[in-house]
This record gives structure tokens, sequence and C-alpha cells, in this order.
């Protein structure tokens, strides 16, 4: 995409540090402006190379800003968003990085007329805060944008240049559809990481836990994740994850059903179909 003039990034954590890296390393703006509220960490991204101005002031860091991307808990878009409007060029676009979509892009959708493209990057990982920012975090990875019909086809053009710009492959889903699939695909699994963790260790004794090896380790990655944003997360989306879990139990419970009848066809059945299953995703995708 042609170099743009100004992009902020309101929020200096894992996301909005990886992202001013990213847009550093792929040479997209003439600025990369971060705000934030903590100065040290405003301090530390201007260190690593993650910006070029770092502020505490939102009208200062929102001055002609042509791109701007939330990076913050999508539960203060509403304040936030109602602050950096006043300062913004009317012709800058505005986009996000939250894991919820629904009610943040009928919030933001009001605060942005026709210029809000929601978009979720499938590009997080366990450790949170800016120390752990990386410039390769979004190579390859799949960013959902979310129009609704209230968007421009402007801001659309924009913001999906500039994700594919960082690396990303962009698809496209309503909101709805995106809650929905990310319940599945990203929220359930971190629900059940923490859960297997919970259900294990907690009654393991000691020698024990000089055992796990990588499947224990990889199944339970996730579960490293800062459990108040994931509280959150997991709290907004709670009507599509309680499907999620539901039908994950069901699948639980032919498993247990199996076992008690010491039946191995079901279980050879299961894991062969999710073996195809997997495979057919990541390998044949090269997403694994």
């Amino acid at each position: 995409m042609p170099k743009i003039k100004k992009l902020l990034i309101l929020g200096p954590g894992l996301l909005g540090g990886s992202l001013g890296l990213a847009a550093k390393r792929h040479e997209i703006a003439k600025e990369v402006a971060i705000w934030g509220r903590n100065e040290e960490s405003l301090r530390f991204a201007i260190s690593i190379g993650a910006a070029d101005t770092a502020s505490l002031d939102i009208a200062n860091a929102a001055r002609d800003a042509q791109i701007v991307v939330f990076a913050t808990p999508t539960r203060v878009f509403e304040q936030l968003a109602s602050q950096v409007c006043a300062y913004l060029p009317k012709q800058a676009v505005v986009t996000d990085v939250g894991s919820v979509k629904l009610r943040a892009c009928e919030v933001m959708d009001q605060k942005f007329p026709g210029r809000f493209i929601g978009a979720h990057p499938m590009a997080g990982a366990e450790k949170s805060g800016i120390t752990n920012a990386r410039a390769e975090l979004f190579e390859n990875a799949t960013c959902i944008l979310t129009p609704t019909d209230k968007h421009s086809d402007y801001a659309l053009s924009e913001i999906e240049n500039f994700w594919s710009s960082l690396g990303c492959r962009v698809v496209h889903m309503s909101p709805n559809e995106h809650d929905l699939a990310v319940a599945y695909f990203s929220h359930l699994p971190h629900l059940l990481a923490a859960a297997l963790v919970n259900s294990t260790l907690p009654h393991a004794p000691a020698r024990w836990k000089n055992i796990p090896g990588p499947g224990f380790r990889d199944t339970t990655r996730v579960a490293s994740g800062p459990p108040q944003m994931w509280s959150e997360i997991l709290t907004d989306n709670r009507a599509n994850l309680a499907s999620a879990i539901a039908q994950f139990l069901t699948a639980l419970e032919q498993i247990s059903s199996a076992l008690r009848n010491d039946d191995p066809q079901p279980l050879e059945k299961l894991l062969r179909s999710a073996k195809q299953l997997r495979e057919e995703i990541f390998l044949n995708n090269t997403l694994s």
C-alpha cells in the first residue's frame, strides 16, 4: 500500500507493540505513533523501535492520523472513542484488534460512522505486554474483517490494504459470524486448556509434575494467557461459547460411553476422524 502519513496505535500492549514493529518493518507509514496511559510502556515502545512518537495526550496523538488502530480491551472502546473522535481528521479510518466483535462494531459504527472496519488478527500469544511484542507476529496470520452495512468502500479498501501489508491473509465475516466462529476455534480451546490444567495439576503428586511432555505442554500453552483479559473475552462472548461448550460435552460423553463399554471401535473412529480433519486444515493449508 502507498505509505500513509501517520498510523496511530491506541494501546502499547502485545498487539499494539507488535503492530508498531510490523508497521516499521514494512515501512507502511511515515510516522507511527502510539498512545497509552502508562509512561513506562510508551518509553519502552520508543526504545524498541515500535513507534516514532509516543504520547499520553490523546489530542496530540490523534493529530493528522490517517489510520487508527484500537489495541485496547474492547470494554474501553466507547469511552476512548468518545475522546479521540474529536481530534481525528475527518478522513481518518479506524480499525481494531478485538476478539469479540458484535458489541464493538455497534459502538464504533456510532462513533465513527462509515469509517470503522472491525478486525481480529488471529495472532495472539500466551505472553502479554509490549515486552513480548515482535514484528513477525502478523506474518501469514488470518485477519478477520467484520464490515457492517454502515462502512464506506474507501474505509474497507484502506483497512484491507493495511492488514494485508502487515503480512495477514484477510477474510470477511459479519460480526455475528465472527463471534460464533471464534467461540469454537479460539475461546473454547482457551477454556479447555485452563480446565485441563486445573483438573490435573492440583491433584497430581509432586513426583508426577516432572513428567509432562510436549503433548501436555502444547495442549495447555494458551492457559498461560492473561486471566483478566481472557475472563472478559469469554464473558463477552458467553452465549456463543455456551453453544460450543454444549457441543464439546456431547463429544466428550460419547468418548466416556465408549470407555465405559470397553469398546475401542468408537474411539478409533473418533481419533481417525480427528486426525483427518486436523490434517485437512493445518497440513493442506500450511497453517501448522
